[in-house]
């Protein structure tokens, strides 16, 4: 039987599932070099309690060793995977794609050969059907030899379905755990999906599980730019405050009111965050509006993506529309879906 692997590669986090995985796997979407932790970088991937990372080694580019994992924000440097012309041609993409899996199967203690992978990913929804779809594909079809921390992974990829990205969410919903139809109400609904991811927002109108060409679109910016917008308030504030993008998510996800440069110095970003983001709320809105003229002709719309847990862009649809469904751990929505359509498709096979 095939393994499957649902790879929802955004441009922010990297969130997945596989046959192996006790709980999604959600980490940043960038890695980095051993050197680039600093001098004391071997003794703290020693004390793997203190720093969460892992060695890998991809044999398409030999002696070449990098690090991925819980802690990777504690790097100095970053070799990020986010959205450009490209994407999915690129090293660093085509790298962190390997990891991903290798990282999917790193609990099997039986096998390390696995010769029959089906992986189910997702795109922006205007590259669907588009010759960066095949691009995609190339990355993970076929044999991958992965080391992490030192096991080797041989990997054989299959079958590789692209579906576009709001699309993961519905088949969520619409499949169970196991891959087997649990809500047929899909089957025949109108559903208008908002997912608003770190680089993108897609929007995608789907009729009885099928797009409708005439009510989908990807437009941006995502979350992403408004980590940035507040990172550069903080530099403007203090220049030395080492602040990016990457060091802003991690503080505000642990619910910090301050921006902590060190245990003697804070900076004052309340008035900051709430503004940026009610701007982002507000474009994301009128943006949706523009391009959906009028709400009434769906039978459910959905929010969902990382955006929609962020409490100003789920507030601000709300107001749009009274009863928008929100999607609950929505950040997960869409690598659930993908996974559950793998099974689904294993299950067709037999």
């Amino acid at each position: 039987m095939s393994i499957v692997f649902g790879i929802d590669h955004g441009n922010n986090h990297v969130k997945a599932l596989s046959t192996f995985t006790r709980k999604p796997l959600l980490l940043p979407s960038y890695f980095s070099r051993p050197s680039d932790l600093g001098d004391v970088e071997e003794d703290l991937l020693n004390q793997r309690d203190e720093l969460k990372l892992h060695r890998f080694f991809s044999n398409a580019y030999k002696d070449e060793v990098y690090v991925w994992g819980e802690d990777i924000n504690k790097s100095k440097q970053f070799m990020i995977t986010n959205g450009k012309e490209g994407r999915y041609k690129q090293k660093p993409y085509l790298l962190l794609s390997e990891f991903i899996m290798a990282y999917l199967v790193k609990e099997s203690s039986d096998t390390n050969l696995f010769p029959d992978v089906t992986v189910v990913t997702g795109c922006p929804t205007r590259e669907k059907g588009h010759a960066v779809e095949q691009e995609l594909i190339k990355a993970f079809e076929g044999a991958h030899v992965v080391s992490i921390d030192g096991n080797d992974k041989i990997i054989t990829v299959k079958e590789v379905f692209v579906m576009p990205q709001p699309l993961g969410t519905i088949l969520d919903l619409y499949l169970d755990d196991e891959g087997y139809v649990a809500d047929d109400s899909y089957e025949s609904k109108y559903v208008g999906v908002i997912d608003i991811g770190g680089g993108t927002v897609d929007i995608d109108g789907v009729k009885g599980l099928k797009r409708q060409k005439d009510d989908m679109d990807t437009f941006g910016p995502g979350v992403i730019d408004t980590y940035q917008r507040i990172a550069n308030f903080i530099v403007e504030a203090d220049p030395y405050s080492g602040a990016t993008r990457s060091k802003v998510e991690q503080q505000l996800a642990a619910g910090t009111e301050g921006y902590k440069i060190s245990e003697r110095s804070t900076i004052d970003i309340k008035e900051i965050k709430e503004r940026v983001f009610r701007e982002l709320a507000e474009n994301l809105v009128n943006q949706v509006q523009s391009r959906w003229s009028t709400f009434t002709r769906f039978d459910e719309i959905i929010l969902t993506g990382g955006g929609a847990a962020i409490p100003e862009i789920a507030e601000a649809f709300r107001t749009l529309d009274k009863d928008i469904k929100i999607i609950k751990n929505s950040q997960f929505a869409n690598a659930k879906g993908f996974y559950k359509y793998g099974l689904s498709k294993t299950h067709k096979g037999n």
